[in-house]
């Protein structure tokens, strides 16, 4: 079974065919929950919870498979109307790059 960074069905079904009938699955949306401790500011035990989550700006095919990130975009969530605290903007880049990697290590 092959994960495959697309959700164009046809595309799943032609890769199939081209590996001699190997099973594939496509993803239609990834999400990963970043956490961490309440900032210094913070007098409670809270924790600190941010999610991304891939959204297709149109359907992902196999043309599109070599530069995943190129047909997704990235839907930034703070649940329960929470906060997320950085010390700057490379923090915040640093779990966008994660993201991104995670996404585009799919079917490598």
């Amino acid at each position: 079974m092959k994960v495959l960074p697309i959700n164009y069905t046809d595309d799943i079904e032609r890769w199939m065919r081209e590996n001699n009938g190997e099973n594939a699955v496509g993803i239609e949306e990834l999400s990963v929950t970043y956490i961490q401790p309440a900032d210094t500011n913070s007098t409670s035990d809270e924790v600190q919870t941010i999610k991304l989550t891939s959204r297709c700006a149109s359907a992902v095919g196999l043309d599109d498979f070599h530069d995943t990130a190129d047909g997704f975009y990235v839907d930034i969530e703070i649940p329960e109307g929470g906060h997320w605290s950085v010390n700057d903007g490379d923090d915040m880049k640093a779990i966008i790059d994660d993201f991104y990697r995670r996404l585009n290590m799919i079917g490598k």
